[in-house]
């Protein structure tokens, strides 16, 4: 209950991503995205890429609509440790040794028991935001390199592969990234179940993204304009909703006098408003009830008034897996992107699993489907792709499993 009622405070309808990339010849090229939350859904309203000129992304943000900054590209030192019980400054220390902090801006992500740190000393970022502030652009929140990345897929519990994004080949494991290293290759476009982010609007996404969502817990670098300006943001925020609040008690105050004053000229008006009142107390009752009655639909409709029996179907299904088949991955109720809209519209499909891996034996892998065809809770198996791998004498897999368990 509290933590709905600080997302009210704190809700942001909609969000601009700015990425300003240091190229090597001493430029930097300008992305936006322009973010809209509508109901549950984030939308892309508008985007310009790869601009020559600051001015160009600025004239399409909207007037007080506020911006997340990524900052990429050459003079950003990109380092990885051990998590240190002694806290970040001690792991900053030991993957920087000799270096003055207090000369640098630095972004972390912790990832199993690893620190991942981005690094660009201040006075290349400074410039830049001081301009935006003389162009009365509203920044709350900044980030370095590919950091925006790993939040995102935290926030989403995205399951990654390899990946490059802006010079660096990302290596994943079970516990999220592992390693980077560098590498000559474009940055990938990322996909997100069946919907997919332009490569080059990758980082500003990403970033705004997290931030749309969690504006109140959103991370920000240790530059303190950008800190203090988060935090000037989130009272902003308390402040319009403490003024609605106190508007709306004026309102009924005033208008309950109104009433009492006008209630002692005469019976006739006292017995008039008294009906008035009740027949507004029965429209706001039937108005709550109906509300109810959608909210209680709209509950059903995305299964959260049954117990979820999903760790039950994983581990019944894990259990009739032959030893010659190894899983990869496991997509339950995956994302589905209608583009038949005029927007793009992603949801959750329902009793559908996907289940992709590897295996040795062609017929342990026919048995096995036939095993899960005939399990009661199971309603279709189908085979969605099976390419044989000639260098290990294997194939991978994509299983499609429709499921009737609650």
């Amino acid at each position: 209950m509290i933590a709905k009622f600080k997302n009210s405070i704190y809700k942001v309808a909609e969000l601009v991503g700015l990425e300003a990339k240091f190229l090597a010849d001493g430029t930097v090229a300008w992305s936006m995205v322009h973010l809209k939350k509508e109901k549950e859904e984030i939308l892309l309203a508008a985007a310009k890429i790869n601009s020559d000129t600051l001015e160009a992304c600025t004239a399409l943000i909207p007037k007080d609509v506020p911006v997340v900054l990524s900052f990429s590209g050459k003079g950003i030192i990109c380092k990885k440790g051990p998590v240190s019980e002694a806290g970040l400054e001690a792991a900053l220390g030991a993957l920087v040794p000799n270096a003055n902090l207090e000369e640098f801006a630095y972004d972390t992500e912790e990832q199993g028991d690893q620190w991942f740190v981005a690094l660009i000393r201040k006075s290349r970022l400074e410039p830049i935001i001081a301009q935006l502030e003389a162009q009365k652009i509203q920044v709350i929140g900044a980030s370095l390199e590919f950091m925006p990345l790993l939040r995102f897929q935290s926030v989403l519990g995205m399951s990654m592969s390899d990946f490059v994004v802006n010079g660096y080949l990302l290596k994943y494991g079970k516990d999220g990234l592992e390693d980077f290293t560098p590498s000559a290759n474009a940055t990938e476009a990322l996909v997100v179940g069946r919907s997919t982010i332009a490569a080059e609007q990758v980082l500003p996404y990403t970033a705004a993204f997290v931030q749309i969502l969690f504006p109140q817990d959103a991370k920000s670098i240790n530059i303190p304009a950008l800190q203090g300006a988060h935090s000037e943001f989130l009272e902003k925020k308390i402040f319009k909703f403490a003024l609605v609040g106190t508007l709306v008690a004026i309102l009924v105050l005033l208008i309950g006098n109104a009433l009492a004053f006008t209630n002692q000229f005469s019976k006739n008006e006292d017995l008039k408003q008294q009906s008035y009142r009740f027949k507004g107390k029965t429209d706001d009752i039937k108005k709550e009830e109906l509300a109810v009655l959608e909210k209680e639909n709209f509950l059903k409709q995305n299964g959260w008034l049954h117990k979820s029996k999903l760790s039950f179907m994983c581990d019944k299904l894990a259990a009739t897996v032959p030893s010659s088949i190894t899983l990869k991955d496991f997509d339950i109720n995956p994302i589905k992107v209608d583009n038949t809209a005029a927007v793009k519209k992603s949801f959750f499909i329902d009793k559908k699993l996907n289940l992709r891996g590897r295996c040795y034996k062609s017929s342990d892998l026919s048995n096995w489907i036939q095993i899960l065809k005939n399990l009661n809770w199971i309603s279709d198996v189908q085979m969605v792709d099976y390419t044989f791998d000639h260098s290990n004498n294997s194939a991978v897999f994509n299983l499609e499993i429709i499921y009737n368990i609650e």
